[in-house]
Order: C-alpha cells, then structure tokens, then sequence
C-alpha cells in the first residue's frame, strides 16, 4: 500500500508539474507546440509513403528497362574494341544515346496507351506523381547507360570525354523531347508509336548526318553539338513539365500550356 500511495503521489507531482500556464498565452503556446508536432509527423509520414510509392514504380518498370540499358553500353564496348575509326564510334555513341530514350517509352507512356490516366488520378498519389515517379525512375536506368558510354567511349577507343558527353545528350535529350510531346498529343491507341517513330528518326538522323557530313562528328563541330544539347535540355524540360501536368489531369482534357484545360 504504501509503494501504491507513493507512485500515486509521484504521478499527481507530475500532473501539477506539467499543468497549462495560466492565461491564454501559455495555452496558446502549448496548442502551437502540438500543432507543430503534428504536422512534423505527417510530414515524415508523407515522406516514407513517397519513398514506398517510388518503389513501387521501380517494381512497375521491372528488370527489363535496367537491363536493356545495360545492352546498351555492352554495344558500346563492343563498337569501341572493333577497331571502327573515331567518327564511327561517334555516330554509334548519337545512336546509342538515342536508343537509350526509346527504351523507357513502353513503361512511360503506359498509362496514356492503356487508358488508366483518369484512374490513376483518383488514387492517393494521382496520376501525376506517377508520371513524376516513372520519370525519375526511367531517368535513372537511361543515366545508368549513358554514364556506361560516357566510361567506355574514352577508356575503349580514346574519345574526349567531354565531346562524347554532348555526342550522346543531343540526341538523347531531344529523343526524349520528342517523344513526350508526341506521347501527350497524338491519340492514347497512337502515343507509344509515335514516341518511337521520333525516337526513330532522331537515330536516323544521327546516322544521315554522319554519312553525308562526317565532319560533323570531328571535333572542331563540338560547339553544334552543345547547342543542340542545350536547345534539348530546354525542350526535354518543358515538355516534362507539360507531361506531369497533363497526367494530373487525366489526360481529359488535355491542359495547355498555360495550366488551364484545352477545349
């Protein structure tokens, strides 16, 4: 009895000690000072659901993307060690990049092909963090074999590794580029083969250009290459933004580019 009277007497000390301040101000602080923790912790929750959610996207996109990228820079290894001149491995590098844009369309545009825009929009992440969340997660497999060019060209076959940088993020960055803008407004049964089609097309040209003016892939034609690759940063990044935004929305109707729904 007497440890249960003590633990009682301990406990209303306790009690008293952490009673309110008198006043409203002291209230007020105590009430701001929960308020505050309350909103600490939804923000971690939010941050470990994210954290879940984008991991669920890479579960989505699967080993295939990762590993078709991982092709990507074993063709690269292999065009370097064949013996193919410095404006072959060039052109192949613009090629490689390229193909590495088309590899993430499939699972980019999925939700556009497949019709499940509007739903996706209805779920707690909507339809926009998924096309967010697929972004970074395709960006990262395309960085993989990008950085994997960017290693083989100059250790392989003795490129500049700053040349080969914007050999590759010309034709990638405009790949990417067109294939979103084309994604988001040709019909949903038509967006992955556009996005091809473009990607496609940027290839060709990168291999045009080297047949028919194979100076371009010299080094005095370095600064052309930078000013496409900045022209494709530029557009790669509206045409994202535009992306996310038309996700948002469902796909219906398809918002322009002042935020507000095209008619």
């Amino acid at each position: 009895m007497r440890h249960t009277r003590d633990l009682e007497s301990l406990v209303r000390r306790a009690y008293h000690s952490e009673r309110l301040p008198a006043g409203n101000e002291g209230r007020e602080a105590v009430v701001g000072a929960m308020m505050r923790e309350a909103r600490s912790c939804r923000r971690a929750d939010r941050l470990d659901a994210l954290a879940s959610f984008v991991g669920a996207q890479v579960r989505f996109v699967g080993w295939r993307a990762w590993a078709a990228q991982t092709v990507v820079v074993v063709l690269m290894a292999a065009v370097c060690t064949s013996g193919a001149g410095g404006r072959t491995v060039a052109a192949a590098t613009s090629l490689l990049a390229a193909t590495s844009a088309a590899i993430g369309l499939p699972w980019l545009l999925a939700s556009r092909a497949q019709g499940m825009a509007e739903l996706e929009r209805s779920c707690p992440f909507g339809a926009g963090s998924v096309a967010l969340a697929r972004l970074l997660v395709l960006g990262m497999a395309s960085a993989l074999s990008l950085t994997g060019i960017l290693v083989v060209a100059p250790a392989l076959a003795g490129t500049d590794l700053v040349i080969t940088a914007v050999r590759a993020a010309a034709p990638y960055l405009l790949s990417c580029a067109g294939a979103l803008a084309l994604g988001m407004r040709s019909s949903r049964t038509d967006a992955a083969l556009a996005g091809v089609a473009w990607v496609t097309l940027v290839a060709a040209a990168s291999c045009a250009v080297y047949a028919a003016v194979p100076a371009a892939y010299d080094a005095a034609s370095m600064w052309v290459w930078g000013v496409a690759s900045g022209i494709g940063a530029a557009w790669s990044l509206a045409e994202a933004i535009s992306w996310v935004r038309a996700c948002a929305y469902g796909m219906a109707p398809l918002p322009n580019r002042t935020g507000t729904p095209a008619l």
